[in-house]
């Protein structure tokens, strides 16, 4: 894996699998993350990240602490941000997309999208198909550059 001087967004599956040294995922994960500082990436999650990941704490300083201890620094989000999710999310359900409680997946995808960032993330469907032109770092696909 080569991704060097890139930005990186962390999804919330990843940082699940950290906390949890008994998933399956766990050490791909971390080498992931590991790597990935060690090549000179740069970790971010953003406020839809931080929603998600917020019901494995008790309260926010918590959390906040996970992040500052793992280096992940917080990419904010913007209105083209927003924008662009709702977009994503909009194209999701006129192609049939039942559910309502993906988009979060959009806001990830989107701040990935504005800010030139790997995703390395487990999930494929809706990243891959809404927003194609962010690389993916995941298990089975390896380094996207």
């Amino acid at each position: 894996m080569k991704i060097i001087n890139k930005l990186a967004l962390v999804d919330t599956c990843i940082l699940i699998d950290i906390l949890d040294s008994q998933s399956i995922h766990f050490n791909w994960s971390c080498d992931t993350l590991n790597q990935c500082r060690h090549e000179g990436s740069v970790l971010y999650y953003n406020l839809a990240i931080l929603a998600e990941l917020s019901t494995n704490f008790v309260n926010l300083a918590d959390l906040i602490d996970f992040f500052d201890y793992n280096n992940i620094k917080k990419m904010e989000l913007t209105e083209q941000i927003m924008f662009d999710a709702g977009v994503a999310f909009r194209k999701y359900k006129g192609n049939g997309g039942k559910k309502h409680t993906v988009l979060a997946d959009f806001v990830i995808g989107a701040t990935a999208k504005n800010n030139d960032m790997v995703l390395i993330t487990r999930d494929k469907g809706n990243f891959k198909t809404y927003f194609p032109e962010v690389p993916l770092l995941q298990p089975s696909v390896g380094n996207p550059l």
